[in-house]
């Protein structure tokens, strides 16, 4: 089996010195920490094609109207 080659590189986000860490590795712990805790974050709620649907009848638009004057998609 090959030798596993480690090497000493730089945090990308916040350029802390890594020792000792395999080629792909980018990003140290913490850094990798803060950037799962961002994406645990819960995203917009967009409406479903039957709201926005239902919304433009309701106003006598087409759907292609509708999104352009709300300025949806």
């Amino acid at each position: 089996m090959g030798k596993v080659w480690k090497i000493d590189k730089p945090c990308v986000d916040c350029g802390v010195m890594m020792y000792d860490v395999y080629p792909g590795k980018r990003y140290c712990d913490k850094c990798r920490k803060e950037r799962f805790l961002k994406k645990a974050e819960p995203k917009p709620k967009k409406l479903t094609l039957q709201e926005i649907m239902r919304e433009a009848d309701k106003e006598g638009l087409q759907y292609a109207s509708y999104c352009k004057k709300h300025g949806l998609y």
